[in-house]
């Protein structure tokens, strides 16, 4: 959980290329109530968080489902 309440988890996809995919979510809320069920296309790309100079990890994409919908973010 981050600062500001928002869960954060992680989840391995074995096989992930940089291919982009049709990604679909469904969630509930901490109530129990259902998100609508939302459908993106993500951009899964090599990371650096060691920066340039480091060996790249594998390929990852990175999402975001809130009120306002699903949405990719920028993976480093």
């Amino acid at each position: 959980m981050t600062p500001d309440g928002t869960l954060v988890g992680t989840l391995s996809v074995p096989g992930l290329t940089e291919q982009a995919l049709e990604v679909t979510v469904s969630a509930l809320d901490r109530s129990g109530a259902a998100f609508p069920v939302r459908s993106l296309t993500v951009h899964p790309a090599l990371t650096r968080p060691s920066g340039n100079d480091c060996p790249a990890f594998g390929p990852q994409a990175s999402l975001r489902l809130d009120v306002a919908g699903l949405s990719e973010s920028t993976v480093r």
